[in-house]
């Protein structure tokens, strides 16, 4: 791999009846992937950033903080809304909810490796049934209508000796999904080991799916190989953005897309965090956004020396005051 743009693997990717300009993703990350983070990752150069997972039943029961995860942001021109839940009629109800909304895209979670959330039978609980994938996704499929791209998410299997990948994409295809994202990694795996590029290949060589790889991108040169090695249509990336919205632009140059991409600086990585809190306090309220914004903080704060320093203040500071001071320049020593 090399960074002179030769390789040219950037460019559009149809997903059903929507055409997504370009083929770096945003993952959708549960705790993270609320509307202010999308916005950066948007704004940094990703071609489409998935909602958090959101409870299908949360919806269908009208809870208030789950609705707001469905609210649109600041730029993001396609909505795509990832949902998780066990049983069809619920999902069905919720993915109408959610194009109701204006979703433009509706994404089941069927891969998260969470306790809480397959002991309900969801996420790769959800996906180590082909058969419950399949009714769950044709429930999905048959309520919004061909005209909202209906995809789905999902592991390598349940464990080393439960691959179903297979079943699961041959479940997704004749259930009229539009898109497949695959993590090749199994549930005990959870986020451990390596991601097996070679099954997204795999995949890719056995569906008429679009296939969007993820696991293990954490840099511009891992999503070029990704895409060059596996011949997926899309990466998305997820571990590898948490504050670091850079990994876009950086990975787009390096695809092929002709957009400025340089190495942030201390200063400009300071001031993308300060922008960060500072815009989820204004979204979320200023005691949720100084919880939110540490999650972020080990990706803005790191490369110069005293970043170490200044992280584990910000880490232990407890009001938007002191946060404001530290990411400032009257507050911070570079």
């Amino acid at each position: 791999m090399n960074g002179d743009n030769s390789l040219l693997l950037y460019g559009p990717v149809d997903i059903g009846s929507l055409r997504i300009p370009g083929n770096i993703f945003a993952a959708p990350m549960a705790g993270y992937s609320d509307r202010i983070t999308r916005a950066m990752a948007l704004q940094y150069g990703a071609d489409l950033a998935y909602t958090e997972m959101i409870s299908a039943e949360g919806l269908v029961r009208g809870n208030k903080r789950t609705f707001e995860m469905m609210n649109r942001a600041e730029g993001e021109s396609i909505l795509a809304l990832q949902l998780y839940g066990s049983h069809p009629e619920t999902l069905a109800r919720a993915a109408e909810i959610a194009v109701e909304a204006g979703a433009d895209l509706v994404d089941l979670n069927a891969g998260c490796p969470v306790p809480k959330v397959i002991r309900g039978g969801s996420g790769a609980a959800l996906g180590r049934d082909a058969k419950a994938l399949y009714r769950a996704l044709k429930a999905m499929v048959d309520s919004v209508g061909r005209e909202i791209p209906v995809t789905v998410k999902i592991r390598s299997g349940w464990d080393n000796e439960n691959l179903n990948w297979k079943e699961a994409v041959t479940a997704a295809e004749d259930a009229g999904a539009a898109a497949v994202g695959f993590h090749p990694r199994t549930r005990a795996m959870r986020y451990g080991g390596r991601a097996d590029r070679s099954l997204i290949a795999e995949m890719a060589a056995s569906t008429k799916l679009p296939v969007i790889g993820s696991g293990d991108i954490t840099d511009a040169d891992s999503a070029a190989a990704t895409l060059c090695q596996t011949g997926c249509a899309a990466v998305m990336i997820a571990r590898g953005a948490v504050g670091n919205p850079w990994i876009f632009s950086s990975a787009g140059q390096f695809l092929g897309k002709r957009i400025p991409s340089e190495s942030p600086t201390p200063e400009e990585r300071i001031a993308a965090a300060s922008f960060h809190f500072n815009a989820a306090a204004a979204a979320f309220g200023e005691e949720t956004a100084v919880r939110e914004i540490k999650k972020h903080l080990s990706g803005y704060i790191t490369g110069w020396t005293g970043a170490s320093d200044l992280r584990k203040k910000l880490m232990i500071s407890t009001s938007p005051e002191e946060l404001r001071r530290l990411l400032s320049y009257e507050g911070t020593e570079l």
